[in-house]
């Protein structure tokens, strides 16, 4: 199960320039000063990280949300940690609902938030384990809210602006998306398996035939539905099977989405 405090939704630490919340979050919990429920805000974040070790994009000061939010667990069972995934990312979906109305909108698996099959948002949770015990969590969220242009090398991004043609307040922003991260990492306490089929509703592609990239070679599978353990079942021609994340691949519009 999973068992951490509850915290109020509204304590923001705005930084105007770090190279990554995730990493100063790490600073923060090692020495011993972290708070449950804080969340570290970066207005320019220089290093942001991604999931395997990619970077993320970070574009000029004030068109991205950058932030991580430090929770502390009491005895929290590391089995659960991808319900964690699953409670973050309909936050960021729920928040994202706010500014784009009547769009595409839909989670990859494990935890990419696409717009119209472009990606709006990357979530990095990573968890720190001493010993048997599960002690903390620290979840990196970059989200593309005033971006303009991206580079050519990210042809599949996309912002909150170039869909509303709105430029939206960042402080305004970081405490909605605080709240609906405590909101859904409460309602993951008292019910993981609700929290499992909401996932599953949004889950990008799903019940659908696509492409994805399986031992190096193009196969077409039909997405079937992620277990509360992490794992993406599909339905490939002969049988069905189940992956962790990065054992495959999945196609969009002819390209993958890292």
């Amino acid at each position: 199960m999973l068992n951490y405090k509850s915290f109020v939704a509204n304590e923001v630490l705005t930084l105007s320039q770090i190279d990554s919340t995730n990493n100063y979050a790490h600073t923060l919990i090692a020495n011993k000063q972290s708070s449950n429920g804080l969340f570290v805000v970066a207005q320019n974040q220089q290093n942001g990280k991604g999931q395997r070790g990619n970077d993320w994009y970070s574009g000029l000061p004030d068109e991205q949300f950058s932030g991580s939010l430090i929770v502390h667990h009491t005895q929290s069972s590391p089995q659960n940690m991808f319900v964690l995934n699953m409670a973050v990312s309909l936050a960021v979906l729920d928040t994202l609902k706010i500014y784009i109305h009547s769009q595409d909108v839909a989670i990859k698996w494990s935890n990419d938030i696409l717009v119209n099959h472009k990606k709006i948002a990357g979530i990095l949770i990573e968890n720190i384990i001493r010993g048997n015990e599960w002690t903390h969590s620290i979840i990196g969220i970059g989200l593309n809210v005033n971006n303009i242009l991206f580079p050519e090398y990210l042809p599949k991004a996309i912002s909150i602006k170039q869909i509303t043609n709105n430029t939206t307040d960042l402080k305004v922003f970081s405490h909605e998306l605080l709240f609906n991260l405590n909101f859904r990492l409460q309602s993951a306490l008292r019910n993981a398996n609700e929290i499992s089929e909401n996932y599953n509703q949004f889950l990008y592609k799903k019940s659908e035939v696509g492409y994805f990239i399986l031992d190096g070679k193009q196969v077409l599978a039909r997405t079937s539905y992620v277990d509360v353990d992490g794992y993406l079942h599909v339905d490939l021609e002969n049988n069905s099977e189940k992956f962790l994340f990065g054992d495959i691949k999945q196609i969009i519009d002819g390209a993958t989405i890292t």
